[in-house]
């Protein structure tokens, strides 16, 4: 990255660009399917509406170019624990190809979960690379009991991550020993959207 990258929050403006973003980050197999995940995940009225778990962060290059971006979404836990346990997913995280592996992933999700963190968001989950989102911070979830809303093939089963916000806040919702469904908001619910 030669020339410095601002990481601003998105607005309904930017979805044009979030589209050719994810249509060029997740090339011509998954690119159209992570684009309208996309628009439908930001058209939600619960994450359009501002929910404290709802976080769209872009990085703009100095002309205002969209060069990465990160969602995070609100999720609830099944049953619900007392008292309630703020939660989000990341989903999906981009990067313009040209700027892939140079940190820029990395950059948006930390900031995006230390915003969350100030939010009072208490856990963060994610399905995916357990070598890229080990170093961010996360781990596996099942250990805590925490399952994904639709399986996983056994293959895939320590992409299933997690990561506290707040202190101890694993230890107290694993202190009951029941074993939760984390349920997504809107299309990342559908089980489209959790195979390989």
């Amino acid at each position: 990255m030669s020339a410095p990258l601002t990481c601003r929050p998105t607005t309904a403006a930017d979805l044009p660009a979030l589209s050719t973003l994810a249509h060029a980050a997740f090339g011509p197999d998954e690119g159209p399917e992570i684009a309208a995940l996309l628009h439908g995940l930001l058209g939600h009225p619960i994450v359009a509406g501002g929910h404290p778990q709802a976080l769209s962060l872009a990085a703009a290059d100095p002309g205002g170019r969209l060069c990465g971006h990160v969602l995070f979404t609100p999720v609830a836990l099944a049953p619900a624990p007392t008292p309630a346990v703020p939660a989000a997913i990341l989903a999906p995280l981009a990067v313009d190809p040209a700027l892939q592996r140079q940190g820029l992933g990395q950059r948006l999700a930390r900031e995006g979960l230390a915003q969350l963190r100030d939010a009072g968001t208490a856990l963060v989950f994610v399905l995916g690379d357990p070598g890229y989102y080990t170093r961010l911070g996360f781990a596996p979830a099942a250990r805590w009991g925490l399952q994904p809303e639709h399986a996983i093939p056994p293959a895939y089963g320590d992409a299933w991550m997690v990561q506290s916000l707040q202190p101890g806040a694993l230890e107290r919702l694993a202190a009951d020993g029941v074993t939760r469904r984390v349920v997504c908001t809107g299309m990342l619910g559908e089980a489209r959207y959790w195979g390989p």
